[in-house]
This record gives structure tokens, sequence and C-alpha cells, in this order.
């Protein structure tokens, strides 16, 4: 058994009209349907680093925290138990900040 095309145009949504008896059933309504489908598709990857961007800013605010507890437990203001819970096992690549120790 066969799988049968949509009879919807996949960009618009409007009804694809078969040309002829024979070839396969057309995806779109038209060339510009078809075009801007493409287009579309093309610039899916800018969603794609708008989440990089966001993984990035996670990231980042993951390691000020760790940062922060790293200090906080230097002043011996929260324990190790409390800053256990900030500062999870890192892999060795991992960098850390560095901060100048105060005069």
């Amino acid at each position: 058994m066969t799988k049968l095309p949509p009879k919807k145009c996949l960009h618009c949504g409007r009804k694809t009209k078969r040309p002829g008896k024979r070839g396969p059933l057309p995806l779109y309504c038209s060339t510009t349907c078809r075009q801007n489908a493409y287009v579309k598709r093309k610039h899916l990857p800018g969603a794609l680093a708008r989440l990089q961007q966001d993984i990035d800013l996670m990231r980042l605010r993951s390691l000020i925290a760790r940062e922060v507890a790293r200090v906080l437990l230097q002043m011996k203001v929260i324990t190790p138990e409390q800053a256990a819970v900030v500062m999870p096992r890192r892999h060795q690549s991992a960098k850390i900040l560095r901060f100048p120790k105060a005069p």
C-alpha cells in the first residue's frame, strides 16, 4: 500500500491540484508556497542559534552561582553542605574564574 501525499498545501493549507494523471501528487499549491516553505526551513538555524544563546546564558549563570558559593565557602559564610548544593562536581576542563585577593 502506498502512502498518499497530503491533499492540502504543506505551507498554506490550501487544497492542491493534480496537474495530470501521471506523476507525483504535489505537496504545495504553487511555486510561491514551495519557495516560502524552503525559506522557512532555511531560517530554522536562526532558532537553533537562539537556543544556543539560551544554553550559554544558563551555563554562565551556573558558573557565577558556583563561584559565588566558592567565595562564600572560603569566607565561611556557608557550610560545605550548603555549597555542595550549588557546586556539583565539574569536569576537569571546566574553567574557574579567579578573583584577586583583597588587600
